[in-house]
């Protein structure tokens, strides 16, 4: 296994979960909505990709064609996730929908078996079955999700699943024109074709409370970071072990959210009952067994 890639995907977890509490920071201090939020990050993500281009070079820019299928892939399918998973935030809490996100791994790994003629060992197969099982053990509805937001979060799987698909494509094509920073390529071209899009989400509730593009920069950063080590991880570990990795954005959110409840930020996370608390645990041990067993 290529290590780069692994830790790279753990950083991926780690940014990513990082991005969690700089949400609910903009949507409960701040007192922006998530729409606003995706947009005014992926306008700010927009700059950031634009650095990365001018640092790996525009010269791949007049082979476009020889990647362009790829690269609308990686962006479509990933705003199409995005929709799907503002959908399903506008019906209920991001707290019963980031658990879900994580099936996606499963989806990931029958979708490379199937069109891709990818071949899984018995234990990778059953690194992936652990691994959604941590993730249900991470989920704690109570009550029952309307079938409108199943269909939301089933949107939001598939498009960022098959986002990941063509990311890998895209990076593989792009190693042709960048060589080692073919990821880095990668992350530039998508995210400026994605910044595009950010301004039909603002609306006009931006010329309201203009303060708040400023506030949208602490998720944007974690997001942005968390991609450009997903795009590495993908590169050099895989899709579906690289969607493993990145499952442990979960687990690290939940020591995140405890340090976070004892610090007193309520206003990010509140103090959860043992029981939870237990559960939790147990979602981390499954977790880990997972990728151990991936290896394996």
């Amino acid at each position: 296994m290529d290590g780069i890639g692994i830790v790279a995907g753990l950083f991926a977890a780690l940014f990513q979960a990082l991005s969690y509490p700089a949400s609910r920071w903009f949507v409960r201090r701040e007192g922006g909505s998530p729409r606003v939020l995706l947009g005014l990050s992926h306008l700010w993500m927009g700059v950031g990709a634009l650095a990365l281009g001018l640092w790996v070079g525009f010269s791949g820019l007049r082979d476009i064609p020889s990647y362009m299928g790829p690269l609308l892939g990686a962006s479509g399918f990933y705003l199409i996730g995005q929709m799907g998973l503002f959908a399903a935030l506008e019906r209920t809490e991001a707290s019963d929908i980031a658990p879900l996100l994580g099936l996606k791994v499963i989806v990931l790994a029958a979708l490379s078996a199937v069109f891709l003629g990818a071949r899984f060992s018995w234990a990778q197969w059953g690194s992936v079955g652990l691994s959604v099982a941590a993730v249900l053990l991470l989920w704690e509805r109570k009550g029952r999700i309307p079938s409108g937001v199943w269909a939301a979060v089933a949107v939001a799987v598939v498009g960022y699943s098959l986002s990941d698909l063509s990311i890998k494509a895209l990076v593989q094509r792009l190693s042709v024109l960048y060589g080692a920073r073919a990821a880095i390529a990668g992350v530039a071209a998508s995210y400026m074709l994605s910044a595009v899009i950010g301004p039909f989400w603002l609306g006009r509730d931006i010329r309201k409370r203009p303060g708040v593009v400023w506030a949208a920069l602490p998720f944007s950063i974690f997001w942005f970071m968390g991609m450009i080590f997903l795009y590495i991880a993908f590169d050099r570990a895989g899709v579906v072990l690289g969607n493993i990795l990145q499952s442990t954005r979960g687990l690290i959110a939940v020591g995140l959210g405890v340090l976070l409840a004892r610090m007193g930020l309520d206003i990010v996370e509140s103090r959860q009952a043992a029981a939870v608390t237990g559960r939790r645990v147990a979602a981390a041990a499954t977790m880990s067994a997972a990728i151990a067993l991936y290896f394996f």
